[in-house]
């Protein structure tokens, strides 16, 4: 962020923090059916008439939106999400999304480099409150939580976004087997969050040998490698704690 200098207009402040039980109006869908997914994605359902549009994984508190960009690189046959509770960051996100989608639009497809980031969108709400209005029961493949803010605070603990009550909506939103990536650099916060996971009864942590795989290791290293925040840490020094569970069969 530049700093101020009298003459220029001053730099818009993004704050780190934000209580989710402030009573803050926002615009949500009042139920799964009700959500139109084609104002979010319109260009990816032209290039795709046949395909029934899905969204298949959702970022949550994506915050400027690097790794909701690098998941659509990553993903380009799925449709994702990021959900943001701040206003300012959630407008940026959407900045740089539009930004980019005319890069690709301008390069008229010659520079392979370049994605089109159709696939992914941006949604300011309040998870905690609203994240059942947007999603059908069993849904979504994949949920991000990465860097979430910790609420140092004891009395602020009921604030984090994962908590036993908060799983029991995820494990309604997600397909079974579905997963949950979360990373922290917090460790008061990381030990917090697997002892969230381990009194639900719905998830189950994937093993040493099963973060191994291929796939899911890839989306491993991205979250604690190649985004924005993931190399801040590194820069400072700090140690990050990666947890990922699935969602267990119901039988």
């Amino acid at each position: 962020m530049r700093k101020h200098t009298p003459g220029q207009s001053k730099a818009r402040k993004v704050y780190a923090h934000c209580n989710p039980f402030n009573d803050v109006p926002y615009n949500f869908p009042t139920s799964p059916a009700s959500m139109d997914w084609s104002q979010h994605f319109s260009q990816h359902t032209k290039d795709h008439p046949n395909v029934p549009l899905q969204v298949s994984f959702v970022d949550i508190g994506c915050g400027f939106g690097n790794l909701l960009l690098q998941l659509a690189k990553l993903w380009p046959n799925r449709c994702g999400v990021g959900m943001e509770i701040r206003q300012k960051a959630a407008e940026i996100t959407r900045g740089r999304l539009e930004q980019l989608r005319k890069e690709y639009n301008d390069s008229h497809t010659d520079n392979q480099q370049l994605h089109h980031y159709r696939n992914v969108s941006v949604i300011r709400t309040n998870v905690m409150k609203y994240i059942s209005h947007y999603f059908e029961k069993q849904s979504l493949d994949v949920m991000f939580f990465c860097f979430p803010d910790p609420h140092f605070k004891k009395s602020n603990h009921r604030r984090r976004i994962i908590t036993t009550a908060l799983l029991d909506y995820y494990a309604y939103l997600l397909k079974t087997n579905g997963l949950i990536y979360n990373i922290t650099d917090v460790k008061d916060l990381y030990e917090w969050t697997v002892a969230q996971f381990e009194k639900h009864p719905l998830f189950e942590r994937l093993t040493e040998t099963e973060l191994k795989d291929t796939n899911i290791n890839r989306v491993v290293q991205l979250i604690t490698n190649e985004t924005d925040e993931a190399q801040r840490v590194t820069r400072n020094g700090g140690q990050k704690y990666v947890c990922v569970y699935r969602k267990k069969s119901i039988v």
